[in-house]
């Protein structure tokens, strides 16, 4: 009986260990950004390991920057899933369901967890400023724009949208008819 157990915890380790080696290849091709390669390292990972959050999220963004949108749903959502507290994983299903699936309402309660949980991450409060204006709570997006140039100052998209986000205010300050075609950078 005690046999067995070592024996299996010993598998165990050794299916963890091997996990790793594939996590690592992965992120190593994730960052020279050959996607194809990062998704196969993750998911023979994750054949031996389905819980680490990093790699799930990492394969979601792999199969995203693929064009694999639909592939990279389920793990993205996994990711946020297996750890609600992990800021990258909130801020990436964020940012997935903003720019793939196009709802702001949606994306905007994960884009504040994920600026709660990274406070300095200026690409958070970038897709905040961006969805809260898209919601059309211009107060709101200013405030984030404000945090994104604090962090990043020559941020041109970020001081572009704060000036029509102050733009909007001015108009609604002056009771003047806001025209609805004013353009934000995405």
């Amino acid at each position: 009986s005690s046999r067995a157990t070592a024996a299996s915890g010993a598998t165990g380790a050794a299916r963890q260990g091997a996990a790793q080696c594939f996590f690592l290849r992965g992120a190593l091709k994730l960052r020279t950004k050959n996607y194809a390669k990062a998704v196969e390292a993750y998911e023979r990972g994750l054949a031996l390991d389905s819980t680490d959050v990093v790699a799930t999220m990492n394969l979601g963004l792999a199969l995203r920057n693929l064009g694999r949108h639909a592939d990279a749903k389920p793990y993205l959502v996994k990711a946020h899933e297996l750890d609600r507290d992990y800021g990258p994983a909130c801020h990436n299903l964020a940012e997935y369901i903003y720019e793939v699936e196009e709802n702001a309402a949606r994306a905007r309660p994960l884009y504040q967890r994920a600026t709660e949980l990274l406070p300095t991450y200026p690409t958070s409060w970038f897709g905040l400023g961006s969805t809260l204006s898209t919601l059309k709570d211009e107060d709101g997006a200013v405030v984030a724009y404000e945090r994104l140039l604090e962090l990043m100052p020559d941020n041109t998209f970020g001081r572009k949208n704060i000036c029509m986000g102050y733009l909007h205010l001015l108009c609604r300050a002056v009771d003047f008819k806001q025209p609805d075609d004013f353009r934000r950078c995405r």
